[in-house]
């Protein structure tokens, strides 16, 4: 329910962020019945550290996923992009961090809840919140992983074991 990621920038190129909730990774082929993501929301906090909204997808299932990204630092400026209106309705934005020196390291937590933003707000504080470090959070992770697909002892040849762990892993991510 949550994803922790950093960023650092080691050029004097523009440190920027692209932060679009209107488009998928999910080609929709025909594209003869809309886009895949036909509503989505995005606010901006005032304080320039969060971004709250949500999604609405036409895929397997129809649902709405709502979420709350949070950010180390504040952005400088956020500049509102445009797009096709049939590549997903919705904001986007480009978010410059313009006070970050060359090497030093941008956060970014995203939590997500089916529920409710406030649900989404929460599974961060729960699994992420302040005070938690990146590391902190990775070796739970990565331990809790371990647990899991260590529930299968297996021989075979590295090939075949990647394939049954590979398919175990995506068992647990999406059930």
């Amino acid at each position: 329910r949550v994803g922790l990621w950093q960023f650092t920038y080691d050029t004097d190129l523009a440190k920027r962020l692209y932060f679009d909730a209107a488009s998928s990774l999910v080609l929709n082929p025909a594209k003869k019945y809309g886009p895949y993501v036909p509503e989505s929301s995005i606010a901006l906090s005032e304080d320039r550290r969060e971004i709250r909204g949500y999604r609405k997808t036409n895929g397997w299932a129809v649902r709405k996923v709502f979420y709350c990204a949070r950010f180390s630092r504040p952005w400088t400026t956020a500049v509102k992009e445009t797009r096709d209106a049939f590549e997903g309705a919705g904001e986007r934005y480009t978010l410059d961090f313009a006070d970050l020196e060359k090497g030093e390291t941008l956060e970014v937590r995203v939590a997500i809840s089916t529920v409710s933003e406030k649900n989404a707000v929460a599974n961060l504080e729960h699994e992420a919140g302040r005070g938690v470090s990146f590391e902190a959070v990775r070796s739970a992770t990565r331990k809790e992983w371990n647990t899991l697909l260590g529930r299968v002892e297996m021989e075979g040849t590295d090939a075949q074991r990647r394939s049954v762990y590979t398919a175990l892993y995506h068992l647990f991510v999406q059930p």
